[in-house]
């Protein structure tokens, strides 16, 4: 089960928290779609990232967390966002150096990141 924060639809600026997308029919959904990736370990190999907290901060990552999701069993995530640059990282809580995503986020359309985690 994937557990979001919304924004308010693309080109209103306003945050405001919701269980599900929210739009409005006269602005197009807009947001930022991944899947969140760990590697490194023994086996140096690369796969997605089940149920990692998720944060989407606006511009760098030092800005202010706006958003924050879990990926699915898949490593999937979808954030429903206003237009402007983000970064995506991933929460660690238990070791590992997390790869932030830096992204664009357009009016009408989904980007796409893939923040990381590399353990070692």
């Amino acid at each position: 089960m994937m557990l979001a924060v919304s924004l308010a639809a693309c080109g209103s600026g306003s945050p405001s928290a919701s269980s599900s997308p929210s739009a409005s029919s006269s602005s197009p959904a807009c947001g930022i779609t991944g899947r969140t990736l760990i590697g490194g370990g023994p086996a140096s190999a690369v796969s997605y990232l089940a149920n990692a907290l998720v944060a989407v901060h606006q511009g760098d990552a030092s800005g202010p967390v706006v958003a924050t999701t879990r990926s699915d069993a898949k490593g999937y995530f979808k954030v429903n966002l206003a237009p402007g640059w983000y970064t995506v990282t991933i929460v660690n809580k238990g070791g590992g150096v997390s790869i932030p995503a830096r992204v664009k986020v357009v009016e009408g359309r989904y980007a796409k990141a893939k923040p990381g985690l590399s353990v070692k």
